[in-house]
């Protein structure tokens, strides 16, 4: 005996086998992304040890408190903490120069511990900014990307090819297709000051 099954019935068994091949086709991709996440990561880091460097905002952290008690110069690889006039220093690989200004040792509350830490007094606002391990990563390596991106701009132009916008970490400028390959050759090759470190970019050509 076998029970016939209704319109209603194999229509729903239809749309949850669909369901279910679409869920594992998306595990299936999330699996291969985690995968080649991983994979370039490792290579990246394999290729250059001292960007990892870059990354680690508790030594950062250690190297600010220890600049303004002690009056520096601390260095964490290239980059340097010390003190000048009362403001804290951080020397970037290029050279340039971020202040902190009035920088002074105090605690802040970290999930109801209190913690020393570097504050400054910000021209953004009001009272004492405090700064910890995360704040400083992003604070140096954003100048440092920076940094690198202006390298990029201004052999783009000694190249003779005029830049003509740049919008976060991208630089647009006005080319011929056949100058594409000497476009990024420039922006991706290293300044003298970033030693050690893997550099690459990607681009396309479109028209205006």
């Amino acid at each position: 005996y076998a029970e016939a099954e209704s319109p209603k019935r194999k229509r729903s068994k239809r749309i949850e086998a669909k369901e279910r091949a679409r869920q594992q086709k998306l595990i299936e991709r999330f699996n291969d992304d985690r995968k080649l996440c991983d994979e370039t990561r490792s290579k990246w880091l394999e290729e250059g040890r001292e960007a990892e460097r870059f990354y680690d905002g508790h030594q950062y952290d250690e190297a600010a408190r220890a600049a303004v008690e002690r009056g520096g110069p601390v260095s964490v690889g290239p980059v340097e903490f010390s003190m000048r006039y009362g403001n804290l220093i951080v020397t970037l690989p290029s050279g340039r120069e971020l202040c902190y200004r009035s920088a002074r040792i105090e605690t802040r509350d970290f999930f109801g511990r209190p913690v020393p830490a570097v504050h400054y007094r910000s021209p953004r606002w009001k009272g004492l900014t405090a700064m910890y391990p995360g704040k400083w990563a992003e604070n140096i390596v954003q100048a440092t990307s920076r940094d690198v991106q202006a390298h990029g701009m201004v052999r783009v132009e000694d190249a003779g090819m005029p830049v003509v916008m740049h919008v976060h970490d991208e630089i647009g400028a006005c080319i011929d297709d056949s100058e594409f390959p000497d476009f990024m050759r420039c922006v991706t090759t290293r300044p003298a000051w970033l030693t050690n470190f893997p550099l690459d970019a990607e681009g396309s050509c479109a028209w205006r």
